[in-house]
Parts: C-alpha cells; structure tokens; sequence
C-alpha cells in the first residue's frame, strides 16, 4: 500500500445537499411565522369583537338616557313648575296687601300652601333635587353619561389593542412574503450549475436573516391594553374637566384640580396611556395669553408632547400644542407645532390664525402676514358664526398680545385687517373694503336721552350699573348707500355689535346708538364705527367697578314699559284697570319693586304722590318721612320721591322709596323697600340700576 492510499479522503459536501436542509428548516421557520400570524390575527380579531359589543353598549346606553323618562327629569320639571307657581302666588299676596286688599292676599297665600305641599310631596322622587346636583342639569347630565363614556372608552380601548395585533400580524405577513421569496430563490438555486446559484441562495438567506430580525422584533413588540381601572380615572377627569370649563369661577379651580388628580391617577397606572396624557395637557391648557402662567401652560406641553409619542398626533393635539408653547412664550416650539397642525389638516383655521400670533410674537411680521393670509382663507370656507367666533377670538389673542408686549411690529395693522375685514363680509360681501368718504366730527356718550331729546348723564366715564349707554355719532361726508355699523369692545371683546341700515341722510348727519346692558360690566369699552368695511372712527370710554346684582331686562306690553331686574328676582303683573307690576326677591319679600299706572287730572307731581303717602302711612303710623327730591324717571319726566321708614308686621325696621309723577295725563306710581339696615346698600346695587334701566313709553 502506498503512501498516497493510506491518507483518510476528506467527505465532500453536496451544494445540493446544503440547500436541501435549507429548505427543510425553511419551510419549518414559515410554519412557525404562519403560527404566530395566525394567533395574532385571532387576538385582533377577538379585540376587534369585544370593540363592537363595548360600541353597540355604549350607543344603546346614551339612547336610553337621552330619553330621559327612566331618571325622573319629569317630575323634576313638575317640582320646578310648583316652586314657580309658589313664588307667584306669595308674589301675588304681597301685591294684594301693597294695595291694601287682605281678603285677595288670604287667598293667594292659601294657592301658595297648596303648591309647597305639591313641592314636599315631589322632592324626594328625583335625584336633581338632592344636595349632590340641586338642579344643575349640566353636572347632573355629564355623571349620568359617565357610565356610557366609560363603556365607550373602553370601546376605543380594545381598538388601541386591536391595532396592536393588527401592526404585529402586518409584520408576520411581510416576514411570510419575504420567506416564500427566499424559498424561490433556493429553489432556483438548485437548477444552476455555475456561480449564479451563489447569487440566489445567498440572496435568499439574507432574507431568511431579515425575517429572523423582523420576528423576534415584532414578538417584543408590546401590545396596548390599558387597564380599566384607569379608564374609570381617565373617565372621571374628563368628567370633572367638562365640568370645570362651563363651571363659575369660584368653583372652576376646585374642580380643574380635581379633574388633575384623575388623569395623574389614570398614568401612575398605565404611563403609556395617550389620551390621558392629552386631556391631563388640555386641563392645564389656560386660554387667555393675557393671563398666562408660563410654568403651568410649559407643563401642558409636555403632556402634549408625551401624547404625540405615544401616537395621539392629529391636529387638535398639535393645535393645543401650539398654543401651550405660544402661552408658555416658547414662540419658535409654537410655531413648529402649528405647521404640524396645519400639515395634518390644512382647514385647520385656528392653527392658522395661532400660527400667524405665534410669528408675530416671535418678531417676524412677514410670516404673520403669510399666515394670517392663509387662516382668512380658511375662514372664507366656514359658517358666518364659525367666522365670527374665529375672528372674535383671535382679536382677543391680539389684544392681549398688544397688553404683554406693546412694542411688537405690525401688531395694529394685523388687528385694524382682521376688524376691517370682518366688517366687509357683513357689509360689503367681500373680505376687502370698498371706496368711502365718511369721517366722522365727533363721538360722545350718554346715559340717556330725555323726551326733548336732550343728553342726560352726559360724559366718557359712567356709575357702577350704568344700564345702557348711547353712542352719538356725528357723521360727515357721506352718501346714500353706505353700509356702515358700530363695535363695542370691552376689554378686547366684541361686547355688541350694530348693523344700520344703509345711509340715507344727506352728507351729514347723527346717528344716536344705545349699549345695553343689565347692567353693562365694569372695564373701559371701545366705541368703532365702520363704513364700507373701512374702520373711520375709534373711541373710549368707561364704566366705573362697583357692586351691582346680576340682572335681565323685562318688558310688560300691558304696562308700557321696559326694566332690568335681578336676574332671581319674580316677576308679578297684574293686569287690570287698579293693575301693578311687582317685582320681588323669592328669599326676601321684603326687598320688592312696585309700579302702578292710571289716568289722572293733576298737574304735578305732588299731587299724585300724596295719595301714595296717605294709604302708606294708613298701613305704618310709625312712618318717619324724610327730605323729598327729584330724580329722571323712564324717559318721560322727573319724578318726585319721599324716603321713609317704619316698621312692618313683624317689627322689623323698613325702608323705601315713594315716587310719584304726573305725564300726558297719566299717574305713575313707584315704591322701592328693603330693610332699613340694608336698603342703601340694595339701591346702590339693585334699585338704582333698574331706576336708570326704565323706560316707559308716552301714552298714545
């Protein structure tokens, strides 16, 4: 035997043999892909399922409770209907006894038994008459949606989960197609006898290699559940956050706080939970750039963005993004929020109108112009209500602005094209204005206006519950046919708004304007006056701080008159020959406003008066009467009145006013009463309002 023949051949390795075991484990590496894409299509399919019930719950829910029977809103309104029909008869008792008619006052207060007793009996049969809501509907409405929101917010739940397993089975796909590519590439490779077959085996392990990667990637993919009981805190922080928006001022912090602690509830449980993050930045969020806290509103951007990572990134969160930047003063973070906004839904107005404040507050005027372009584009396509609002609020956005930084550039011109062009669609139809020639000589202010057409409480400054204030405008250079209307701003606000008809008084002319109010809000107002769109005319003037009650204007077409009360106040009007207006408070009838009218003879005031004063003193012999005086009543006369005081049935001390006038032939007659202790502090804030607020009108 050679040398040669007793060395061990080394065993070759077929080519074919190699690709062979390749496919093998191939095929097995799909069946475990084709595994797995099978078990997550079910779970999709299974979150996809309990979605739908969660959706057909929910809807069926809000059904139920939007019909309202099954939570006792009815009898509510029955309670409401006998509390009114209370305070009417006791309203109707009182009046009776002014006149001096017990028997119809006895009788009046037996109605009023009836109708507590109906009040005691429905009381405890509805859950809005409890302590918890007492009457709010707004509160009562949003805890008895919670629990359908709380099934709809698990609906949007098993959605997040289904799309979790709906991205995992869209990779196993993929990973699949790319396998069944590969095994063609093996299988190819097996025919080829020269190099090309390296090619396409090495090919196909390359994307046997990327699958292994894609699958092990998509296995620790985390899923999306989030757990219920954070939905019930996210549930009750949007609940307590609704609320704290419509909610007065002194009870809106409370509730904002609370809604705070719901959302931190909600993401100490799940960190990843979107929505919570969102809503958690919303609640921070403040509105006004006037009154902004930097740290809370840079707070809410940071849950903003915390949202955005988690993949809550459509307009609305960029929006309020922008704004929370622009608020927190991080202009240039602002302004790439709104481009985001404004690139994920380009009709985004508000985005666009906060785009151009944000460039201008950042001192680049030439892109608050471009912006500014874009956003009065965007309002072209909306409703004239949803113009107006978006127009109303970023005037406000401006004028605070103005207030923060008054040095900023162009910021007068930006808000003169944003007034002017709003008036042009309402004047003009179009965003431009046209040609004019109007000026205007001079703009003054009254209180009021007497018969004669002379200007009462004239000036640029008014009392505490001043309730309207006219605009005298003096018109020059004008033509038949301008269009022209009057704004009210208060404190950046468009308070009221006057459109004319158009001009048909020669070259000049005056118009004379009334602001209502009831009363108007303390603050400085800016009076403007427009023609063709073309803002002509800017003017000022105030209304004093002071306590005055919340009222609203009644008018009585029996008694030809027009007055604000306060707004809890009742309202009684008897209408009859020997009728009377009274107007009293349903927690103290001893605070009231009285009025009478009728034919008389006389020809002053004291004559009608004494009559007042004699039935007066009849039901208080005690009456101390003090020094008489004079005051402009309704619009018609001055009016004489007595104070006096006494002491009523129940021995406490009263006082009032006893007004009398004479006008056209017609007696008036007014008693003004509250207690002794508190009646100059009731005028100041009650009576004096609605004296100034009167207008009666002359007798035909």
């Amino acid at each position: 035997m050679t040398e040669t023949e007793s060395k061990t051949e080394t065993p070759k390795i077929e080519y074919k043999t190699v690709i062979t075991i390749v496919l093998a484990l191939t095929s097995l590496w799909v069946a475990t892909i084709v595994r797995l894409q099978n078990n997550v299509t079910i779970q999709m399919g299974l979150a996809s399922q309990r979605s739908r019930a969660e959706a057909v719950a929910a809807f069926g829910k809000l059904t139920r409770s939007d019909q309202r029977v099954g939570y006792s809103l009815d009898i509510y309104s029955d309670w409401y209907e006998a509390q009114q029909q209370v305070y009417q008869a006791n309203s109707n008792a009182q009046a009776a006894r002014i006149a001096g008619d017990e028997d119809k006052a006895l009788a009046h207060d037996a109605v009023a038994d009836r109708w507590e007793n109906l009040q005691t009996h429905l009381s405890g049969l509805t859950p809005l008459l409890s302590d918890q809501y007492d009457g709010d509907y707004s509160s009562y409405y949003e805890d008895l949606h919670r629990k359908s929101h709380f099934i709809y917010q698990r609906q949007l739940a098993f959605d997040r989960e289904a799309a979790s397993w709906r991205a995992k089975a869209g990779n196993y796909r993929t990973s699949i197609a790319m396998v069944s590519v590969s095994l063609f590439l093996l299988g190819m490779s097996l025919n080829i006898n020269n190099w090309v077959k390296f090619t396409f085996s090495g090919g196909a392990l390359i994307l046997i290699g990327t699958t292994i990667v894609i699958v092990i990637q998509t296995i620790l993919i985390p899923i999306q559940r989030t757990p219920e009981t954070a939905i019930a805190h996210f549930v009750e922080g949007q609940t307590l956050s609704n609320k704290a928006f419509v909610a007065p001022e002194d009870s809106a912090e409370e509730l904002t706080d609370q809604a705070l602690a719901a959302f931190d509830a909600a993401l100490e449980i799940d960190d990843q939970y979107a929505d919570a993050h969102q809503w958690h930045g919303f609640t921070l969020l403040q509105t006004r750039l006037q009154d902004a806290d930097s740290e809370r509103n840079a707070r809410a951007a940071d849950d903003m963005e915390q949202a955005i990572a988690l993949g809550s990134d459509g307009s609305v969160v960029y929006t309020n993004l922008g704004w929370a930047y622009t608020l927190s003063g991080d202009y240039p973070a602002a302004i790439e929020a709104l481009q985001e906004a404004i690139d994920a839904e380009p009709t985004e107005c508000t985005a666009r109108m906060n785009l151009g404040l944000a460039y201008l507050a950042n001192s680049q005027p030439d892109s608050s112009t471009q912006a500014y372009d874009g956003a009065l584009a965007c309002l072209l396509q909306e409703s004239p209500d949803e113009q107006a609002n978006l127009f109303a609020s970023a005037l406000i956005d401006l004028y605070d602005l103005q207030k923060i930084a008054p040095d900023t550039s162009d910021i007068e011109q930006k808000m003169i094209r944003l007034k002017e062009t709003s008036a042009s669609l309402k004047l003009v139809e179009g965003i431009a204005p046209t040609e004019t020639s109007a000026t205007i000589s001079e703009v003054t202010y009254a209180g009021n206006i007497a018969a004669d057409g002379s200007l009462i409480d004239e000036g640029e400054s008014f009392t505490p519950g001043s309730p309207s204030i006219y605009t005298i405008i003096n018109f020059e250079n004008m033509e038949e046919g301008y269009a022209w209307l009057v704004r009210w701003y208060q404190s950046g606000t468009l308070y009221d708004e006057y459109i004319a008809d158009l001009w048909t008084g020669g070259s000049a002319g005056q118009a004379r304007i009334r602001l209502r109010g009831a009363p108007l809000p303390a603050g400085e107002y800016t009076a403007e006056v427009y023609v063709n769109g073309t803002l002509i005319e800017s003017d000022q003037f105030e209304v004093q701080a002071g306590e005055t009650a919340q009222m609203q204007p009644y008018v009585s077409s029996f008694f030809r008159l027009l007055l604000n009360h306060p707004i809890d106040w009742l309202v009684t009007e008897a209408k009859s020959d020997d009728g009377s207006l009274y107007i009293s408070n349903p927690d103290d009838s001893s605070n009231y406003f009285w009025y009478t009218s009728f034919p008389w003879d006389g020809t002053d005031n004291d004559s009608v008066i004494s009559g007042l004063m004699i039935m007066w003193y009849g039901q208080h012999p005690d009456m101390e009467f003090l020094q008489q005086g004079e005051f402009f009543l309704g619009g018609l006369a001055n009016a004489s009145f007595v104070p006096v005081s006494y002491t009523d049935e129940n021995g406490i001390g009263m006082a009032a006013y006893l007004v009398g006038m004479v006008h056209q032939g017609t007696g008036h007659l007014l008693v003004l009463q509250a207690p002794l202790d508190e009646f100059s502090q009731t005028y100041d804030a009650i009576f004096d309002p609605m004296l100034r607020s009167l207008e009666i009108a002359p007798t035909d």
